[in-house]
């Protein structure tokens, strides 16, 4: 290797995700390595650096390449040749560590491990595998906030005690009550003016929240949803349009003695109800969506083929690219978040992770290849996100970590 080549400049092109594939291959494996190895481990940055380098070191020594000017900028046109070096990388560490700081059965004592041979050195640290419990960063559940977006563009924070009323052109909204907000029926003629004003309410990574429209109906916002409304419900019908996962409490309407649906529009389907209980998933980076429901009846047409469907309780619409397919849904676990759980049945480590992400607001890393296995869960949406780990750390063959790299928030799996 190149004495110019910096491995604290390597460290900091992997915090920044600029890293070439064989560079953030380096960096995983010995992370990795690391995590499978140790209890506990606290190196600084230039202990880190000095320790791949020395890994480096060990690693030019035992795989003999012709082509390689630069071994960190391997230029090979195979990527399986970097999971045998990562697979190198995890032999040749295990005895490595300049200084790692190991902790035992006793919270007190440490031990420094100095670079020596494992065979011949006899180490007193626990052998008690690594586990998300020693991660020293933890993240909260989800919060009661969002942000409204009034039909003038002013955007507004809500959550906690809101304290009084606004007025949103003569419509009058309800911020008394706590983690929820309320929006006032006019009475009498409608100015024609207010008919096509709309607000909009977001919840971000790590927050829900609930609003109550002007004509009674009640939504429940998931982790990382919008939800678009009219100010005032005018005309037939009553529509409003979702991003993400909410639930509808839907309240019955009658205009001249004529039922007015509500309809829900997503980037896939239509929903359109009288009076119901159901739950839409439609967030746009997944490449399915579903409406579940609970109670009542809704119709689902799928955008693309305006194919339809009658769904009664107990049921889902399954809407992919390709199809519309209606099934027999378990509510407890469609209906989980809402009711504070997470109910996993038969989940991949993805599936799992992605419920995790949204709630707890942090960026998933994956350091490896995750097996295709399906769990069974049920873990309180209250805990922690390293008191939920914990839990799946037990039921799973996976390891997590909780890292805070300046501003973002990561969730480590480790294979």
């Amino acid at each position: 290797m190149e004495e110019k080549y910096s491995f604290q400049q390597l460290l900091k092109k992997y915090s920044a995700q600029t890293c070439t594939p064989e560079e953030k291959a380096l960096v995983d494996a010995w992370y990795v390595a690391q995590k499978k190895q140790n209890v506990r481990f606290d190196l600084t940055d230039e202990e880190v650096g000095a320790d791949l380098e020395d890994s480096w070191q060990k690693i030019s020594a035992s795989i003999q390449t012709n082509d390689v000017s630069d071994p960190i900028r391997l230029e090979s046109k195979a990527y399986k040749r970097w999971f045998s070096v990562a697979a190198v990388v995890i032999t040749l560490l295990s005895g490595t560590w300049a200084m790692i700081r190991f902790q035992s059965n006793n919270p007190t004592e440490q031990v420094i491990v100095e670079n020596q041979n494992p065979s011949t050195t006899e180490h007193k640290e626990s052998k008690r595998a690594y586990s998300v419990k020693d991660a020293k960063v933890d993240f909260a559940p989800a919060r009661q906030t969002a942000q409204l977006i009034l039909s003038d563009g002013q955007r507004i924070q809500i959550g906690g005690h809101n304290k009084g009323s606004r007025v949103d052109h003569q419509i009058g909204i309800d911020f008394t009550k706590e983690n929820i907000i309320s929006y006032v029926e006019m009475q009498g003629n409608m100015p024609k003016e207010l008919a096509n004003l709309s607000n909009t309410i977001i919840t971000p990574k790590g927050a829900v929240y609930t609003v109550v429209l002007a004509d009674g109906t009640k939504v429940m916002l998931n982790a990382d949803s919008k939800l678009t409304f009219p100010l005032q419900f005018a005309g037939n019908s009553r529509e409003v349009y979702l991003e993400g996962e909410a639930y509808f409490d839907v309240t019955k309407q009658k205009i001249d003695h004529s039922s007015q649906p509500f309809i829900v529009h997503t980037a896939q389907s239509q929903i359109r109800v009288l009076g119901t209980r159901f739950n839409v998933n439609a967030y746009n980076d997944q490449t399915a969506s579903s409406t579940t429901l609970e109670e009542g009846s809704v119709e689902v047409t799928r955008h693309a083929s305006m194919e339809k469907h009658i769904l009664i309780p107990g049921q889902q619409a399954y809407l992919t690219a390709s199809n519309l397919q209606v099934r027999e849904a378990s509510l407890t676990k469609e209906l989980a978040w809402k009711d504070g759980d997470f109910v996993f049945e038969g989940a991949s480590i993805a599936e799992m992770m992605d419920e995790l992400a949204r709630w707890y607001d942090v960026d998933v890393k994956y350091l490896g290849e995750i097996n295709n296995d399906k769990y069974i869960s049920t873990i309180s949406r209250s805990k922690s996100l390293k008191q939920v780990l914990e839990v799946l750390e037990a039921t799973t063959n996976v390891r997590f970590d909780i890292q805070m790299q300046g501003k973002e928030r990561r969730l480590m799996v480790i294979p």
